[in-house]
């Protein structure tokens, strides 16, 4: 994903100083640094149905806020677990 972005959004994506990468819907939580873009993973906030749960899936739910400064850029995030 940050290569598309750095394609299609060239002019943009220079003018970034902070470059994130937020995927969902995988139920679990991971974050990897690519070539100076954090990539997130977040969990889904959705509950687990009946066919993820028989397969045995049972993590966890959450959701997130990130704060983001115009000038400065990532100023700390949040996250909620959903019980």
């Amino acid at each position: 994903l940050p290569m598309i972005m750095a394609t299609r959004c060239k002019e943009a994506w220079g003018r970034t100083k902070t470059r994130h990468v937020f995927t969902g819907h995988v139920h679990h939580e991971r974050a990897k640094e690519v070539e100076g873009v954090k990539c997130f993973s977040l969990r889904a906030p959705i509950p687990v149905d009946a066919w993820h749960a028989g397969v045995g899936y049972s993590s966890g739910r959450s959701m997130y806020g990130f704060n983001y400064h115009s000038e400065l850029g990532s100023r700390g995030n949040i996250e909620v677990e959903i019980a």
